[in-house]
């Protein structure tokens, strides 16, 4: 027995990483795989619809009837309301396994348990494996996470491009190299057609990859190539499919519009909403796809410029409804709601409790020897002030804070760390004075 028990303990030494790397995918997979299988047949309403609407009639190949009377066929889909990203995604999914409402959510919770994995590889990079470690079990356990791969909505697969494109920028960054500058923004590309708004990370991953770099010539090499790729993702199921389809240039889709416009209307306490219009009244114009997106954007245009000193009010909401507010809401409520109706609203009881210890913490960890690998803990505060930065020029809800909850999360368990590694050692202090 005790052979046995010294020969595991020899195979841990050697295969550490690898063991605990397999036992966070684990403790992370199961209880995300246990509820996708349990709502495996519950349809959502809301964002989750029309991903899989667009998802479908990109599988089947069908088309749409564009603002010119055409019928129109993309080979890049045709759809132009929402990133095409995570819809392709899906449209892959069901052309490789066939459709059902729920075919989609045990891959979601793969790739889910994926992510928690690289949260412990970047923990362990940039902080210690103690660090690593502690940051993926907060994630493996965070029920707006466990719960997210249930739903048809883009957060499990742009949270895994973004931390994969993290630790990889982590990995190459002082010696980036043209074929490796180039699969970043490959995958930069693809991330910011998943979620548009991520493309406010592009300068600042620039910024930092001077930063590493330190040599001019290379940095402005390595930046073309990185860039060019992020363009040759991102532009045509985008920016040319929306114009050949429209006929107007749509700097990500035609979903855009709405979300800054829903990002001030929404808000309480506002002295003309009147010049907004509210929805109901802007769907009935009739106004083709295009034209509606900007509408919306025309009509916030005109209402801040005629009250400009509410815009410290509005970017203030924002940010409380991004950073602050206790709960996160996933799709709609259902009427009369059925004891398997309960997820249609994901509201998590521990959420304030969780949130904001992680939130301090975090903050806190952030401030916990601030110039150590100061590098590293760069590339993950650019995560956060990209997309503090989105706040500027769209709406704040709280499920918009979930890429940045993992840097938190990292930063917190640094700060649990260090300040039980200082405990220990004022204890070990204490007791060697004793004696």
């Amino acid at each position: 027995m005790i052979r046995w028990v010294q020969r595991a303990a020899d195979i841990y030494k050697k295969h550490d990483g690898l063991i605990l790397s397999i036992l966070i995918f684990l403790i992370a997979l199961l209880p995300r795989l246990a509820f996708a299988i349990y709502n495996y047949n519950v349809a959502y309403p809301g964002d989750d619809d029309w991903y899989r609407k667009f998802a479908v009639e990109m599988q089947q190949g069908r088309g749409m009837i564009t603002d010119w009377g055409m019928y129109q066929n993309h080979p890049l889909g045709p759809f132009t309301y929402g990133p095409p990203g995570y819809i392709y995604f899906l449209a892959a999914i069901y052309t490789l396994f066939g459709y059902s409402v729920g075919i989609a959510k045990p891959f979601q919770s793969v790739l889910d348990a994926v992510t928690c994995l690289l949260i412990f590889l970047i923990g362990d990079r940039v902080f210690g494996r103690s660090t690593g470690l502690i940051a993926a079990l907060l994630f493996a356990i965070y029920s707006p996470f466990i719960q997210m791969p249930s739903h048809l909505q883009s957060e499990p697969l742009f949270l895994f491009l973004l931390y994969a494109l993290t630790l990889l920028a982590l990995r190459w960054g002082r010696n980036l190299n043209l074929a490796q500058a180039f699969s970043l923004g490959m995958l930069f590309g693809y991330l910011a057609i998943t979620r548009g708004v991520l493309l406010l990370l592009l300068p600042l991953l620039l910024l930092w990859l001077a930063f590493s770099q330190r040599q001019l010539k290379k940095w402005i090499i390595n930046s073309f190539w990185l860039t060019l790729a992020v363009a040759l993702v991102y532009l045509p199921p985008t920016v040319v499919k929306s114009y050949q389809i429209h006929g107007v240039f749509v700097a990500t889709d035609t979903h855009g519009g709405y979300g800054v416009w829903a990002g001030v209307v929404s808000l309480p306490g506002l002295r003309d909403t009147a010049v907004l219009q509210t929805k109901g009244e802007i769907r009935n114009l009739g106004l083709s796809e295009a034209s509606e997106d900007r509408l919306f954007y025309t009509l916030t245009e005109f209402y801040l410029r005629r009250h400009p000193q509410e815009l410290p009010q509005i970017l203030l909401e924002r940010f409380n409804n991004m950073f602050l507010d206790y709960s996160t809401y996933l799709g709609d409520p259902v009427k009369n709601p059925g004891p398997r109706d309960e997820p249609f609203i994901l509201r998590t009881r521990q959420d304030p409790y969780f949130w904001y210890t992680i939130l301090i913490l975090g903050l806190l960890g952030m401030a916990t020897h601030p110039t150590a690998n100061l590098r590293e803990r760069a590339l993950l505060y650019a995560i956060v002030l990209s997309q503090a930065a989105s706040l500027i020029i769209s709406q704040g809800v709280p499920r918009y804070r979930l890429p940045i909850v993992p840097v938190f999360m990292l930063t917190a368990s640094y700060f649990l760390v260090t300040a039980w590694s200082q405990m220990r050692n004022i204890h070990h202090l204490e007791v060697a004075h004793r004696t």
